[in-house]
């Protein structure tokens, strides 16, 4: 089940980490490449999980299809007003509050479910796949993305340099154990006959050393009793990225994401 405080707290780290994305190697943003990926064949009803901020449909509001139906959901009525409020009353749009584990929709209802990065917030993604698989109509397609064990190496070399018995391992351990891009398939493949990979290539250019400093600290919230970056060693490692800064001019950091289509 989702956990509304690690949801928050993914939230306030993912704040921090925009700063650092504001100079990337793929000319095409995020959400624009995903949404190429759903839009052929044209769907009609759409089921989006998790769906964050709703950032998703509200960076490509001028590409909607005319006859789509897109329920946009979330855990909490909070999290689903925000999506509210950031796609705006646009007609075709169904904002509700749904647990991923209990779809409230009939078989094969669906034409398209999409879950972005949604499995990593999750510790039993079977039971999941097995009700979208449910909803989901024959023919039908669910897009899920999902991270790779090269995402970001380049921040993590840093912490480990700094803090060598960091606990930053702890942060995501369901993500690194279940489902990703290396996993993926073996979890799909109960409940999808054809699956394919498509990674998006990404490199991030950082040139902002406060930015990055501020999101690698973040994660401290998510580790709990963990321990990512002690508060005494916070400059050290400042002063590590300034030193690659003044080295290189920027920092580049790899990206390790992509989306599974499944039918």
């Amino acid at each position: 089940m989702l956990v509304d405080d690690t949801e928050l707290e993914l939230e306030s780290v993912s704040e921090k980490f925009q700063g650092i994305q504001q100079h990337s190697s793929n000319p095409t943003p995020w959400r624009q490449w995903l949404f190429d990926h759903l839009r052929y064949p044209d769907p009609r009803r759409i089921l989006e999980l998790g769906a964050g901020s709703g950032s998703l449909w509200s960076e490509n509001l001028a590409r909607l299809g005319m006859r789509w139906e897109i329920v946009v959901s979330e855990l909490t009525e909070a999290k689903v007003e925000v999506c509210r409020k950031q796609i705006g009353p646009r007609r075709g749009f169904d904002f509700q509050v749904i647990d991923a584990h209990q779809i409230p929709y009939p078989d094969d209802y669906f034409d398209l479910v999409v879950a972005d990065r949604l499995f990593q917030r999750i510790t039993d993604p079977e039971f999941v796949l097995r009700e979208i698989r449910r909803v989901l109509r024959p023919g039908g397609k669910f897009l899920v993305s999902a991270i790779g064990k090269q995402n970001l190496m380049e921040m993590e070399g840093l912490v480990f340099a700094t803090y060598p018995y960091s606990d930053l391992d702890s942060v995501f351990p369901d993500t690194r154990r279940t489902f990703t891009l290396d996993t993926g398939v073996e979890f799909l493949r109960p409940y999808f006959h054809d699956i394919r990979l498509e990674l998006y290539s990404d490199t991030l250019m950082v040139t902002n050393g406060q930015a990055l400093e501020d999101s690698i600290y973040a994660l401290n919230r998510l580790a709990g009793n963990q321990v990512i970056i002690r508060e005494e060693d916070r400059r050290r490692l400042r002063g590590s990225i300034d030193d690659i800064l003044a080295k290189r001019g920027c920092m580049r950091i790899q990206k390790d994401i992509g989306v599974f289509t499944c039918g």
